[in-house]
């Protein structure tokens, strides 16, 4: 029995050996990746907030500062529900402890973002302790677009296996993602990709339990979080069967509607309304084809505007390309998706303003990773034949 043990002693030493080094060795393979989201993540939101900054939500250059109102609660109804963002980088500043404060205090009036990106001025026309509290959102919002690329590369490598392709797609939807955000755009826009991406996720992959635990924060967010749960029910029933999944969905809803109503009665007394009604401003809209020839200035080129024809005939080849490998669950996910955000859109949403079609964003990225993975391994098997001599 001795001799026994002592033949197990070393073999347990090499395998927790072996586990450090794997582990290890799986954490620098990771890195070039992470390196990849962190650049094209910056490249992204640089450009947008070169063009939006924090202070308007929309093309009018004297509306007030959109992120000030926020952070002193007079913001107008539906914007003063975005809470997260703006109350996390409030608590940030209140905890700072007060020798860093000073420091970074002194730093900003040296290089401040104005310098950077004008459409930030409002920034450095506050206090300095103010002017911490608005480089604290802006940091929250780039952690959370890097957190989304990461997540949505996951969201790929569940669906194709393909960390190449995944990894690519992310990095393609990171960089287009600025031009969503057209018309307008927000600083919380980029916390609701991180939120859809990872409810996503958790539905596709996770206990279900974690998606109950996210909806409070989501919709602490965004409110849209309340409507964007229900199109999470397909990937729950694939996973539990249609009555198991159906009473996870029907709890996301409950915790996130009773977050909302908890914010939406706080909020009562301000200015504004719980929704802004659109519906004749999209149909003037869409009766003109105009929008299908805009442009606009985008990473400091003339890129296609919102709902430019160019723009749909590249969503149209992404869908020729990615529908065909997309797992049957993720169609039913975009089925939903359109069902629930298509109406939601055309009644409250100001028109051109595509972010606002943001339910559909993880079809999008699931659609480009399975669509690369599939054209990718078709082209390197023809290779592989091509080089055995063999004709195609």
């Amino acid at each position: 029995m001795i001799d026994n043990v002592a033949v197990l002693t070393p073999q347990t030493s090499d395998r927790v050996g072996r586990s450090w080094r794997s582990l290890v060795t799986a954490t620098l393979q990771v890195v070039p990746f992470l390196a990849l989201f962190f650049v094209s993540c910056a490249a992204a939101y640089g450009s947008f907030f070169a063009k939006w900054g924090f202070c308007s939500t929309g093309v009018d250059p004297d509306a007030p500062c959109l992120l000030q109102e926020m952070l002193d609660g007079t913001a107008k109804r539906p914007w003063i529900y975005r809470r997260l963002v703006p109350e996390l980088a409030q608590w940030l500043q209140v905890h700072t402890p007060a020798g860093l404060q000073a420091r970074l205090e002194s730093m900003l009036q040296a290089d401040n973002m104005a310098q950077h990106y004008s459409a930030v001025i409002a920034a450095v026309n506050q206090p300095a302790a103010l002017q911490i509290t608005f480089y604290y959102v802006y940091l929250l919002g780039f952690v959370a677009f890097v957190g989304a690329a990461v997540v949505m590369w996951r969201i790929g490598m569940q669906l194709t296996a393909d960390r190449f392709a995944s990894a690519l797609a992310a990095t393609v939807f990171v960089l287009v993602f600025p031009m969503f955000l057209t018309v307008g755009g927000n600083f919380y826009d980029f916390s609701e990709l991180f939120f859809y991406a990872m409810a996503f996720w958790l539905a596709l992959c996770f206990s279900p339990g974690w998606l109950v635990l996210l909806a409070p924060l989501a919709t602490y967010n965004k409110e849209a979080f309340f409507f964007f749960s229900v199109t999470l029910f397909p990937l729950l029933a694939n996973r539990f069967g249609w009555r198991k999944g159906g009473l996870w969905t029907l709890l996301v809803l409950l915790v996130s509607g009773i977050t909302y109503s908890v914010v939406k009665t706080h909020y009562a007394g301000n200015p504004g309304g719980v929704v802004q009604f659109h519906l004749w401003d999209q149909l003037h809209y869409f009766r003109y084809p105009g929008h299908l020839k805009g442009f606009e200035f985008q990473y400091g080129l003339v890129t296609p505007k919102s709902f430019n024809l160019i723009n749909i005939l590249l969503v149209v080849m992404l869908v020729r390309t990615g529908w065909l490998p997309l797992p049957r669950q993720v169609k039913q996910y975009l089925w939903l998706a359109l069902a629930v955000n298509v109406p939601l859109f055309l009644l409250f949403c100001y028109p051109g303003e595509i972010r606002n079609l943001s339910m559909l964003y993880m079809g999008l990225v699931s659609m480009l990773a399975c669509g690369l993975s599939y054209t990718m391994t078709r082209f390197y098997q023809g290779r592989v034949t091509d080089d055995a001599g063999t004709p195609r």
